[in-house]
Order: C-alpha cells, then sequence, then structure tokens
C-alpha cells in the first residue's frame, strides 16, 4: 500500500476502509497473494484475500469485516502472470526464460504453471483449461497497474488467424482475466455451424453468419427472419439478404441485439 502502518478501526469497518486509509495499493501490489493475520483464541489464523474480485471484480464477499488487532499482508508481485476469471482452471504462471529445468525424454520442458516469456493470451487461456462455456471468448482483457491496456478476441485469433489480436507482451504481474458472456444471439437453419454465438457491440448480421461459416447450398437468402423481444413483446424483422449479397444494400445488414435468434430458412424448389 502507498502509506504502510497502524489504523485505528472503528466498528464494522472493512478491508476496503482500512486500504483507503492507506492510499490504495501501490502498482507492484500481488492482487492476489494477500491475506490477513488474525488471533482468535490464542491462535493465528491466515485469511486469504482476493484483491482483484475486491478491488475490480466489486466482489464484497472479499471486503472482510476487520477486527482489532488485524495485520493485513500484500507482498510485492513477482515474475508471475495471472490468468482468472471464466476459466477451467484459474492459475498462477510464472514467467520463464527459454526453457524451464524439467526435462521429459532428455529435452527441457515447461511446468504446468510455466510459461514461456512471450507466450500468447490463447496459450495461456488453453494452460487454464480453457473458457467456460459461460465465459467470454470475444473480450478477454489484459489488465496492468489496476488497467485495461488490451481486449483480445478469440474468435478472431483462433478462426480468422489474425495474429495482431493478441499481440502484447505480457509482463510480471498482468492479469488475464476472461469475464462473462454480455450478450448472445443464435443463428439457426441453413447455415454451416448453427448454434449461441457471443457478439460485440455494432456487430451485424453479416458478422455472425461469417462467424458461423457462411450458408449452406440449400438457404434461401429471400426470406430471412430475425426474432426479437422488446419488452417482452415479440418482434419478427423479415429480410431479403439477396440486396446484400448480391446487390451490396447495407440496409438490409441490421445490428444485431442481445437474444435475437436469425433463421435461415431452406431455398424451396
Amino acid at each position: 500500500v502507498k502509506n504502510p502502518g497502524i489504523y485505528e478501526i472503528k466498528d464494522g469497518e472493512k478491508l476496503k476502509d482500512v486500504l483507503d486509509m492507506a492510499g490504495g495499493l501501490t502498482a507492484k501490489a500481488d492482487l492476489l497473494g494477500g491475506y490477513i493475520e488474525r488471533q482468535s483464541d490464542g491462535k493465528k489464523q491466515v485469511i486469504s484475500i482476493d484483491l482483484f474480485n475486491l478491488m475490480y471484480g466489486k466482489d464484497n464477499r472479499e471486503n472482510i469485516v476487520l477486527k482489532d488487532g488485524d495485520s493485513i499482508v500484500i507482498p510485492l508481485k513477482v515474475d508471475k502472470v495471472y490468468v482468472i476469471g471464466y476459466v477451467a482452471k484459474p492459475q498462477v504462471f510464472t514467467i520463464v526464460s527459454g526453457e524451464s529445468k524439467s526435462e521429459v525424454g532428455g529435452q527441457p520442458t515447461l511446468g504446468e504453471s510455466e510459461i514461456k516469456e512471450g507466450a500468447k493470451i490463447s496459450e495461456l487461456i488453453q494452460k487454464a483449461g480453457g473458457v467456460l462455456p459461460n465465459g467470454s471468448r470475444r473480450r478477454i482483457q489484459v489488465i496492468r497497474d489496476g488497467q485495461i491496456i488490451k481486449e483480445v478476441d478469440l474468435f478472431r485469433v483462433l478462426v480468422k488467424g489474425d495474429a495482431e489480436e493478441e499481440k502484447v507482451k505480457l509482463v510480471p504481474g498482468d492479469i488475464v482475466y476472461v469475464p462473462l458472456v454480455e450478450k448472445t444471439v443464435k443463428i439457426l437453419g441453413e447455415i454451416k455451424d448453427p448454434g449461441i454465438y457471443e457478439i460485440k457491440p455494432g456487430e451485424k448480421i453479416k458478422d455472425i453468419i461469417d462467424m458461423a461459416g457462411g450458408f449452406t447450398v440449400r438457404a434461401s437468402l429471400k426470406d430471412v427472419t430475425v426474432e426479437r423481444y422488446i419488452t417482452e413483446k415479440q418482434q419478427i424483422i423479415k429480410l431479403d439478404l439477396t440486396k446484400l449479397y448480391k446487390d451490396g444494400d447495407e440496409s438490409v445488414n441490421i445490428s444485431l441485439e442481445d437474444g435475437d435468434i436469425i433463421n435461415i430458412p431452406i431455398r424451396s424448389e
């Protein structure tokens, strides 16, 4: 913290209150390695604290009520990066230069909790077990010193092959955070990969068709429908996408909204 020391507390004051009194965290604070030492019935108790969720995730469960005599310890972050949020195995990875000392078949290799210097975001996500079904694959945040320095869209990386999308050099203390999915649409019918897709603000019907692999050979572009609910009332939007794909008419390339259901019908003979 910026002003470490001893602070007087009132009954009911919490961890965040004292961190504010101490001037807040420094840029070198380890957000996931902090703890509170507490004497309870003559025995020392150690309570782990997740400062990331407290300060940035706004998780009130981490805002512990303090007791007289508590010691709050916030260590210095070291050569580690954190992969947290909606991944299968949230982990702390140690950055190593070159390869680690462990060997497989006589060849040096990386340990399970190690990453090479210069590792890509997609590699870290994979080592953390991948994104959970309710996690966002398109808004993965790289957080440094409490600020989001980049958002990575794994769709652009893994499907489109856009290497520039994840071009960010991770440094010790960086956090790779996978947030909850915010907006999704469903696309059904004569599309190569029907299903539910995450969308970002401003994306349009052509974007989701591209994500879903494009039309099948049996698709009718004339009678496409978008089912949308506005204040619980159903709205059916009918679109003739031949105007877009054959004539370049962008007026039918409508913006999508959370919960839209797109149906691509089969072409009648």
